[in-house]
């Protein structure tokens, strides 16, 4: 079914982030904030090729610029971002024919679907009940969901999906696991650190406390005061100042550096250049699948993750990587003071990354999921079901 018998209509996106800063960016330079950034920019910039775009952006700034021919970014403070008013009536004066959400966006889906817009979630978070407040917020979610216009969710990664048969109900059928394209792994294996110098530790993230950022700084102080000399660096936007002022309350100051922002490149050169990877996020986050986990899995060192259900079962702690209970900062610390105690622990991680990183990718790629709902929005051939956490997982059980 091509564009012209959906209406004249184009594409609306929505989505956080500030589509316009990437696009002008990546216009002048190769720089990246975080894997796949470049990549999905430039998948959403070539489907105005073939119909008009327009994102609509959850944004640090308000704005509103034609970046190409076809193609329009908007952006919205978080306050109207979520303002089902405002969207309906931006979505009115968009007339899009096809919408995608890429965000769990009530005001956003309610507002396409109002107007008939047949639209795609294609989302990368995790759903849990931890709540009243939670369980309704899902269930009024649920229904928007099962709506005739939405022709199944797709999720990034395999917990992730399966989160939101698990919080709402929702078919296993319709849902539909997505990836990004594989990384490749070092092809060394690398040596545990020598023990004459300090243990080095990398974070790459919003630099929050639900991330397991002040987790981190926490566990320092812990190691600090069994002996145990480790360094961390973290790399990212977010609560810096407050976390600064709670490194030097717990006295870590000086072992805890904040790096702000950095290039995806060069994160992962960092990456490498560090001893371990730390993905601390507490399970409360509504965790995807985290980059930073297939980085720190491809860079070979050791990768230290909490238990969080985006990824507890996809991961063996001992053997692909070093685990502990996520918001626990004393499991956190006792996690590091294993790995630096134990050099053969640590290359047995090293030596395990490249398979483990290999079974993290389960579902089709993220451009391959737009694709098809483009080519069939009202999934009357069923990609859905051919691409579904049924078929997935019947998949994986089949080895």
């Amino acid at each position: 079914m091509t564009m012209r018998e959906h209406g004249a209509g184009g594409l609306m996106i929505f989505q956080h982030g500030d589509f316009a800063e990437a696009w002008t960016r990546f216009r002048r330079s190769s720089e990246e904030f975080y894997g796949g950034q470049r990549y999905s920019v430039e998948v959403v910039g070539g489907l105005s090729e073939a119909r008009p775009v327009t994102v609509v952006c959850c944004a640090p700034r308000a704005h509103d610029e034609q970046l190409a021919p076809g193609l329009r970014s908007i952006g919205l403070l978080r306050d109207q971002a979520y303002d089902f008013a405002r969207l309906r009536a931006l979505t009115a004066e968009i007339a899009p024919a096809l919408g995608i959400c890429r965000a769990v966006a009530r005001p956003a889906l309610a507002a396409m679907l109002g107007r008939g817009v047949p639209v795609l979630p294609l989302l990368a978070d995790g759903l849990e009940n931890d709540g009243l407040r939670a369980l309704w917020r899902n269930l009024r979610l649920a229904r928007l969901l099962m709506h005739p216009l939405v022709p199944g969710v797709c999720n990034h990664s395999l917990n992730a999906t399966r989160s939101l048969h698990r919080a709402i109900r929702y078919p296993r059928a319709r849902l539909a696991p997505w990836d990004w394209a594989p990384l490749e792994a070092d092809a060394a294996p690398r040596r545990a650190p020598p023990a004459g110098r300090p243990f080095t530790i990398f974070y790459a993230g919003a630099i929050v406390e639900a991330k397991g950022v002040g987790d981190c700084l926490a566990a320092l102080a812990l190691l600090r005061g069994r002996g145990i000399d480790v360094r961390m660096s973290f790399a990212g936007r977010g609560e810096v100042e407050a976390m600064q002022a709670q490194a030097r309350r717990l006295g870590v100051a000086e072992l805890a550096t904040f790096l702000g922002p950095r290039p995806s490149a060069e994160v992962q050169a960092m990456m490498r250049s560090h001893d371990a990877v730390a993905v601390p996020s507490r399970r409360s986050y509504p965790e995807g699948l985290p980059k930073t986990l297939l980085e720190g899995l491809a860079a070979r060192g050791a990768t230290i993750v909490s238990d969080h259900p985006a990824f507890a079962d996809r991961v063996r702690d001992g053997r692909d990587v070093a685990m502990f209970a996520g918001g626990d900062p004393a499991a956190l610390a006792d996690a590091v003071a294993r790995l630096r105690a134990d050099p053969a622990l640590y290359e047995t991680l090293s030596r395990a990354a490249p398979a483990a990183l290999a079974r993290m990718y389960v579902g089709m790629r993220w451009h391959r999921a737009i694709e098809l709902f483009l080519e069939d929005p009202r999934n009357r051939s069923r990609w859905v079901q051919a691409h579904s956490l049924v078929e997935v997982e019947k998949r994986l059980a089949a080895g």
